[in-house]
């Protein structure tokens, strides 16, 4: 039995409580300890804290848990029996309909992505290429599942948590859910889900297309868009609706529509689907949104498909009619990170070379397609409007990215743009914070600028730029 003032744990709070609760608990626990009764006070500890968690979890306060101080079978015991709070184990869709004896439909085999160092300006282009491996293609039928708003993560009707990136076999253990709005607490391949302020919706079928970061060009083009190409194998997949989330920009409706004419479901903001039928594919490749701690070398994770890629430009065929003399400066509008800073002065100096400056959000996909078509130097900050470089003519275009000095993951473009036949090129220029951020603000100098256009083959580009003191740059 509980000493009597451990009992204003579970009174009305207030100040004064509080203070007493911690000094007479303190006292408890030091004279235990003189005598010598280590288990004990462990014991009433452990009794105290599971105690004062209920009582949190049973107002609805799940966010002043600190839930990384409980063991996770601890957790699975708090909220047992709770609708709107599950503890699930991570599993890939493969794993988990291996285990439930689900059949998939195979569509396709591994595909093998190029991986090339970035080509720099000022320094010898690698003639190394290493490989990694894609997801192997799959359709899945998934009965009576759950999906959530801006949620990548499906929840099974056996309160398993649906993620092939998450729970991947071999990077899963570096992905992290920060940005999952129904995730309270992740740890290793458990994670703690909450929805109470999703609304529910019963749906009796549909094809999962929503997801975290679908907002997000950079996401929805190579990671979101190519799973059609597996789905569409799907004997149902004409005569189903496509759920998406209803906030994505106009150009990502847009491109879904060059690629298939299904009805959509717009899966709100903070709305919840429980959807009898559901179909699910894989991306094509690795594609996390954020990453924890890892040493997992770059060329090791695989970047963009070149299948994916291929059956993004769709029908788009690269029209000889059309002239290939466009000059093309794409600036980053409304960027709050990973902005160039310089991006008047460069623009400005580029004008007199002819280039044209375009702003990519402010077009349709089709107006976007069609300049890519009649581009013949590209120069853009790094980012992923550069993804429409696909639609561009390879034996026409040199592009020229402007980029801080750490690369990061670039690697992944270069390789497979290579493979595609594009020349691109890249010219870093100086941090204007801290050299580990990924998205950190820069500026790169117009002389250094033109002197990269000059190198490429531009040959007016070299007035009023100086040879590049330190290049030993080799075609």
């Amino acid at each position: 039995m509980l000493p009597n003032f451990l009992k204003l744990l579970f009174k009305k709070p207030d100040k004064q409580a509080n203070v007493d609760l911690r000094r007479n608990f303190r006292r408890l626990l030091w004279l235990m300890i003189r005598q010598g009764e280590w288990e004990e006070v462990l014991n009433r500890r452990a009794y105290v804290e599971l105690r004062w968690i209920r009582r949190l979890a049973e107002h609805g306060n799940w966010k002043r848990i600190k839930w990384n101080k409980i063991e996770f079978n601890k957790i699975e015991t708090i909220v047992g029996g709770q609708t709107d709070i599950v503890a699930a184990t991570l599993r890939t869709v493969r794993d988990w309909a291996a285990g439930v004896k689900l059949p998939l439909l195979e569509a396709g085999d591994v595909e093998e992505i190029p991986f090339k160092s970035p080509h720099v300006f000022g320094s010898p282009p690698s003639t190394e290429i290493t490989f990694a491996l894609s997801n192997k293609p799959y359709v899945a039928e998934i009965p009576n599942a759950r999906i959530f708003s801006n949620s990548s993560i499906i929840l099974t009707s056996d309160g398993s948590a649906l993620s092939d990136t998450g729970a991947h076999p071999r990077f899963g253990h570096c992905v992290s859910f920060i940005y999952e709005a129904i995730l309270l607490y992740q740890q290793s391949n458990k994670v703690l889900l909450h929805f109470s302020k999703f609304k529910t919706r019963e749906i009796e079928a549909g094809i999962f297309l929503s997801g975290l970061a679908s907002n997000y060009y950079g996401h929805w083009l190579p990671e979101f868009l190519p799973k059609l190409q597996f789905l569409q194998q799907h004997p149902d997949f004409a005569h189903l609706p496509i759920i998406v989330d209803a906030g994505m920009p106009q150009s990502h409706f847009e491109h879904l529509r060059r690629l298939c004419s299904n009805p959509l479901i717009l899966l709100q903001s903070n709305e919840s689907l429980l959807c009898r039928r559901l179909l699910a594919a894989p991306s094509p490749t690795f594609f996390p949104t954020e990453f924890l701690p890892h040493n997992i070398p770059l060329h090791e994770i695989p970047g963009l498909s070149l299948r994916a890629m291929r059956f993004l430009r769709g029908n788009e065929t690269f029209d000889n009619s059309k002239p290939r003399d466009k000059r093309l400066f794409l600036v980053r509008k409304n960027m709050k990170w990973r902005r160039l800073l310089n991006e008047d002065e460069v623009a400005a100096d580029l004008k007199t070379l002819g280039f044209d400056t375009v702003f990519m959000e402010e077009m349709t996909v089709e107006k976007q397609i069609d300049l890519f078509q009649q581009a013949q130097w590209i120069v853009a900050p790094n980012g992923s409007a550069l993804l429409n470089l696909i639609f561009a003519d390879p034996e026409s275009v040199k592009l020229l990215i402007l980029t801080q000095p750490n690369l990061f993951n670039w690697g992944t473009f270069q390789g497979p743009m290579d493979t595609l036949g594009y020349q691109s090129m890249c010219v870093t220029g100086d941090h204007a914070v801290a050299e580990d951020q990924k998205h950190s603000d820069y500026h790169v100098s117009v002389k250094k600028i033109r002197q990269a256009l000059s190198f490429m083959g531009m040959t007016e580009a070299t007035n009023g730029a100086n040879t590049y003191e330190n290049s030993d740059a080799t075609e």
